[in-house]
């Protein structure tokens, strides 16, 4: 600790009220903020910047960007290169070649991030940067001692289950109010491919696809996790997988608008249907269940409910099977009444049971490959040919 020590914030001194916040992130009260007529120069003028305005972020206990300025921010910054981004902090007697001086000033360069504190510093701040720069950036000066503020962040909130969690139900202000807008530095301890990796804040329950379980909150038990059928839909058992962008809108990557961050909704996923590569989808969805269904539809149309907690789906869960044919169109009811199985039309499906190509399933299109030299007209919904040695004379369908 350098002979200055932690500056008080002096009404004779400063230009302006603290801004530091305590654990709770409220701004604390007139009482809270000593006074004298002490007057601080030199490098602890300097310091009781760093008490005001950059300690909240770069303490010792969550030094961002790798930088503590409150342990030794003398030896943190003279001569020494970021460890964020590569360049000099202070180097004596040049305030233009000094980071420290650039971020304060507004004028660093591109890949230097953002202008520090982030919501832009006093003029005042930066005359004081770089006339302590200039004058050789010593130890020097006189002031008064006091110890430190409290962190913005209690103690404990470096640990990932702790911010992790207030992130992304958004129980604290945004974190890029401090923090650079990309978040870059969350790579420091995070993997850099943490914005788009979705399992690094979903997922992973029963598989690493993102899809819950788990929910966002981390809850895996099955009998309390939102939506349980979500690894269902992934599994492509009797219809085509479903992509996240099936029911809700798929961002690039955790800042994407509204997702992590400007969510009017924070922990809860929207619904919203925004594409349906697989054919037509759900058009409603309340409280878990889907309605105006094709996909759980009898296949003629959006007439399908479901409710998240039904069960396993089977083809007799949508088309009724050879004891209930007539609930199928048509003259399936005639057919399958005589033994004949969905694949004999639809060459696709094995039996009643099954779909080989899982993609040409609720689709909306109805794949057809008739036997033998049997046809069907589409406009006229009719069938011209033989099958199982029975002539179809331009028959209706």
């Amino acid at each position: 600790m350098r002979s200055c020590g932690w500056l008080l914030i002096l009404a004779g001194a400063c230009n302006s009220p603290s801004t530091d916040k305590g654990a709770t992130g409220t701004d604390p009260t007139d009482t809270d903020t000593p006074t004298s007529s002490t007057t601080e120069d030199g490098f602890c003028a300097v310091r009781r910047v760093f008490t005001q305005e950059c300690v909240v972020c770069h303490s010792s206990t969550s030094p961002q960007g790798g930088l503590d300025l409150e342990t030794d921010a003398f030896a943190a910054l003279v001569n020494v290169t970021s460890a964020a981004y590569g360049s000099i902090l202070v180097v004596p007697g040049d305030p233009a070649a000094s980071l420290l001086f650039r971020k304060v000033d507004g004028s660093q360069a591109a890949g230097e991030g953002g202008v520090m504190p982030p919501d832009g510093a006093d003029p005042g701040v930066a005359a004081t940067v770089a006339d302590w720069i200039t004058a050789g950036a010593t130890a020097g000066g006189g002031g008064t001692t006091t110890t430190p503020p409290p962190p913005y962040h209690p103690p404990g909130w470096d640990a990932p289950g702790v911010h992790g969690l207030a992130t992304k139900l958004q129980t604290e202000t945004d974190c890029r109010t401090c923090h650079q807008p990309d978040l870059a530095d969350c790579a420091d301890c995070h993997a850099a491919d943490w914005k788009t990796d979705c399992t690094f804040c979903h997922g992973g329950g029963l598989s690493m696809s993102g899809a819950p379980p788990e929910d966002i909150d981390d809850n895996a038990d099955p009998s309390t996790i939102s939506f349980v059928p979500h690894e269902v839909h992934l599994a492509a058992a009797i219809m085509a997988q479903y992509d996240c962008q099936e029911c809700h809108v798929k961002p690039t990557d955790a800042l994407s608008a509204g997702h992590l961050f400007d969510d009017p909704t924070p922990g809860v996923a929207e619904v919203l249907f925004p594409a349906t590569s697989a054919g037509p989808s759900v058009t409603t969805y309340t409280a878990g269940t889907c309605a105006d269904s094709y996909c759980h539809g009898n296949g003629r149309g959006f007439n399908g409910v479901v409710a998240a907690d039904d069960g396993p789906r089977t083809c007799t869960s949508c088309h009724a099977g050879a004891n209930n044919a007539g609930n199928l169109s048509g003259r399936h009811e005639d057919h399958v009444g005589e033994g004949i199985s969905c694949s004999e039309c639809h060459s696709d499906a094995r039996g009643n049971n099954d779909i080989d190509e899982p993609e040409l399933h609720v689709d909306g299109v109805v794949q057809l490959d008739l036997p033998g030299n049997m046809t069907f007209d589409p406009a006229s919904q009719r069938c011209d040919g033989t099958c199982h040695l029975e002539r179809h004379n331009n028959r209706e369908w």
